[in-house]
């Protein structure tokens, strides 16, 4: 395999039939492919050694190698246009490329002080995210960002004594509505709260 670096992203083609490639000893493992909505000839492919990029529909292929804030990346996710911004799970944060994934940013504001376990992509609204987190000792938070992931400060919804959240989306009938997985104990309840300042609540 011969490598070309750069700005710690790498173009690559295969060599010669019979040369070794040598790496970290783990089989290469592909987990998803993003295609960027409005970008047609441009493709993410996630793998467990990183993330493969194409500018011109897979004809040649730039490999950014994880870096340490996308280190054990996972739950990746591209946003719509114009941003078209990549973002995953790294290290119990939210973190961001707007480059084609060289380069990471960790999400900041007060999901910044916390584990982030999921979050979601809102597609009718590119500049929303919403995402889990968990302060140290503390309970589950659902909170809200409004620049596409940059920052969160709004809390959606608290979870209640003994409760852990474990998924978050936003309803695709209604971009008020908010769907919360929410265990407790050993039984799963799923919550359906419209995101106003008071939030309403109901169980199945």
């Amino acid at each position: 395999m011969k490598l070309l670096c750069a700005l710690g992203c790498c173009a690559f083609t295969v060599a010669a039939v019979g040369q070794r490639a040598h790496a970290n000893g783990a089989f290469p493992n592909s987990q998803s492919i993003l295609l960027p909505a409005g970008k047609p000839s441009e493709i993410y492919l996630v793998t467990n050694f990183g993330v493969v990029t194409s500018s011109d529909a897979g004809r040649s292929w730039l490999w950014s190698c994880e870096s340490d804030a996308n280190a054990f990346g996972f739950l990746y996710q591209v946003s719509g246009p114009p941003r078209n911004r990549l973002c995953a799970v790294a290290s119990q944060q939210i973190v961001f490329s707007d480059d084609g994934a060289c380069g990471w940013q960790s999400a900041g504001g007060a999901l910044g002080a916390q584990a982030a376990t999921d979050y979601f992509l809102v597609p009718s609204d590119p500049e929303r995210v919403v995402a889990i987190g968990l302060p140290d000792g503390g309970t589950y938070h659902v909170l809200e960002s409004r620049d596409a992931g940059a920052t969160f400060d709004k809390v959606l919804y608290r979870a209640g004594t003994g409760e852990s959240i474990t998924g978050v989306e936003i309803a695709a009938s209604s971009a008020q509505t908010l769907y919360i997985a929410i265990s407790r104990g050993k039984g799963m309840a799923s919550v359906a709260a419209p995101t106003a300042e008071r939030l309403g609540r109901s169980s199945s």
